[in-house]
């Protein structure tokens, strides 16, 4: 799960090390995930869902967002980060939907105020 953050922080911050750090997070996460099926790895898939969307694997991060909301239904940022992807694909509907949620979780995040607008 660190080192999937640490790609993620790279992926944010341009680093050119950070496809090749996404490359070693997915594969050794992954592992873990498939190798244990514990519905409490919504932790893990969280950090692999966010770099996902930092990479525009929106799909990808979707099906994993969806995975750590049913393990975590107060997983806020998860909501969030939905909700924000859903607007970038251009679905409106499914935005509101998951920031709404979000911001039930999330009362003072100012992300999901400003994307609800």
């Amino acid at each position: 799960m660190a080192r999937a953050w640490y790609a993620a922080a790279l992926r944010a911050a341009g680093d050119r090390d950070a496809a090749e750090e996404q490359r070693k997070a997915l594969r050794s996460a992954v592992e873990e995930v498939e190798k244990r099926k514990l519905k409490h790895e919504y932790e893990t898939l969280e950090a692999l869902a966010y770099l996902d969307q930092l990479s525009e694997r929106f799909p990808d991060a979707l099906a994993k967002y969806e995975q750590v909301l049913a393990a975590c239904p107060s997983c806020g940022w998860s909501a969030r980060n939905a909700g924000e992807i859903y607007l970038k694909l251009g679905d409106k509907a499914k935005a509101d939907s998951y920031l709404r949620k979000a911001a039930a979780l999330l009362p003072t995040d100012q992300r999901t105020k400003e994307l609800l607008k």
